[in-house]
């Protein structure tokens, strides 16, 4: 259970001046419309004071304009505003209200909120543990295409957490998010064939996985990469 919740974010002085009318206008284009009540706008200037590269890094001022958006049931701020809450950017952890902004992304088909929510009930942070439960929401992110959710419905198929183990659908979670680009789901899809794990051993099938995995950086997969050519047979 433990494994599967891990596996639950010198420029030139004259370069700076040359951009600095462009970054304001675009603050004040985005700002114009926010104050006119415009979802969107109030989302995206959030989105700018949190990336601070186009203004002052603020994360107060883009909770603030979350909020506005949120309260007014834009999905993509009610996530944010749960990130917030989950991550105490602004101040204390707050996982209980955390879960309340991602119940309500959840419900407008936000993928991240339903993933977000799952792990909420896989771990009891904010909400009663369920794993039963948790499943349901990453089916619901899997089926927009969550790499992360569709990677947790694979090992909770394998080990049975919540559900009775199923290898053959594990195997199916772990192609849809190898397929997304997980890097952990390819490398337990390099793992699956290189034991033959309800597959048929295959090597070469391995490597393919294993490399996918390996060029995003998962050092896992680079170490059994090598192990394996270290193995395979002289030509």
């Amino acid at each position: 259970m433990a494994a599967m919740i891990r596996a639950l974010l010198a420029v030139a002085l004259v370069t700076g001046f040359a951009a600095a009318p462009a970054r304001a206008s675009e603050e004040t284009r985005l700002r114009d419309a926010a104050e006119r009540g415009d979802l969107d706008a109030q989302y995206a200037l959030g989105m700018l004071y949190m990336q601070g590269t186009e203004v002052r890094r603020d994360l107060n001022e883009a909770r603030r304009w979350w909020r506005r958006a949120a309260e007014q049931g834009h999905a993509g701020s009610q996530y944010n505003m749960g990130v917030i809450y989950a991550r105490g950017d602004t101040g204390r952890k707050n996982m209980e209200e955390a879960v309340k902004w991602f119940r309500l992304a959840a419900a407008q088909g936000n993928s991240d909120a339903q993933y977000s929510l799952g792990m909420a009930y896989a771990t009891g942070e904010g909400a009663p543990k369920s794993m039963p439960e948790a499943l349901e929401w990453w089916r619901k992110a899997a089926a927009q295409g969550h790499g992360e959710a569709a990677l947790n419905l694979g090992i909770a198929y394998t080990r049975g957490d919540g559900t009775g183990r199923d290898r053959a659908r594990a195997l199916d979670w772990y192609r849809k998010a190898a397929a997304n680009g997980n890097p952990q789901a390819q490398f337990n899809l390099g793992v699956v064939y290189a034991k033959g794990d309800g597959v048929p051993p295959d090597r070469d099938e391995s490597r393919k996985w294993l490399g996918m995995a390996a060029k995003q950086g998962y050092a896992p997969a680079a170490r059994l990469l090598k192990e394996l050519d270290s193995k395979a047979p002289q030509q």
